[in-house]
């Protein structure tokens, strides 16, 4: 629920409440919300949530490890 609403790419809803799912899903006829919460999607997979971004993350941690223990 962080990253969606973070991203604002997706729609949330309490997972005990069948009326905010409903309402959810009908707010998903709007075409435009549709195309916006897919173009946020996209954005954050290809900006924010990828192998790549995650590589340069993990090395940069490995790096300051290292440099703080004179590796």
């Amino acid at each position: 629920a962080r990253i969606v609403d973070e991203c604002d790419c997706g729609l949330i809803y309490a997972s005990d409440s069948a009326e905010e799912l409903a309402s959810r899903i009908e707010a998903l006829r709007d075409l435009g919300l549709r195309r916006t919460l897919g173009v946020n999607g996209r954005q954050a997979v290809e900006q924010r949530y990828n192998w790549e971004v995650d590589e340069q993350t993990l090395l940069a941690s490995a790096q300051q490890l290292g440099d703080r223990h004179g590796c």
